[in-house]
Parts: C-alpha cells; structure tokens; sequence
C-alpha cells in the first residue's frame, strides 16, 4: 500500500518538473529586445546562430545567441526582455 501511495505521489508531482527543450531559430525571428540588447553591449559583433530554450508549457526561458566579436566567438544567453544573463568565450 505504501509503494502505491509513493508511486501516485511521484506521478502527482510529475507536472510541476520543468523540462526545457533547446529548438534552433534563424537568427532573424530573435525578438528585438534581445537582438537590441546584444547590439548595445557587443557593436560590432555579427549573430551566428541561435536557439531559443523552451519550458515544458511551451514558454520560452532564454535565448542561447552565438555571436562573433572580432576573432572571438562567443556565447550569450539573453531573456525574451533583453536581460543578458550568460556571456561566455566559446572556443
């Protein structure tokens, strides 16, 4: 009886995992804060590729946007608002 109630527990809280889900985007459809906001701190960057990493519920948590800076690739997670939260030397 135990071993049912723990199982129906286990499933119960199943819902309420978030899962995220990373889907390849053109660089072209990242939202214009974002884009903004890359351009505001890396000018003359060029965007070279970008993903947008979903939730479960089909929301969007960030967006992952591999930029070139100079000779430098870089990789940059941003919020749908702009907020760079991630900047790293992608070598």
């Amino acid at each position: 009886m135990k071993m049912i109630l723990l199982t129906a527990a286990i499933i119960a809280a199943l819902p309420a995992v978030t899962f995220a889900k990373d889907v390849e985007i053109p660089v072209t459809e990242l939202p214009k804060p974002v884009t903004d906001a890359i351009i505001k701190a890396h000018p003359s960057s060029t965007l070279v590729s970008a993903e947008k990493d979903l939730k479960m519920d089909g929301g969007v948590q960030h967006y992952e946007v591999k930029i070139r800076d100079g000779e430098q690739m870089k990789e940059l997670k941003v919020t749908a608002d702009g907020t760079i939260t991630k900047a790293e030397n992608d070598d």
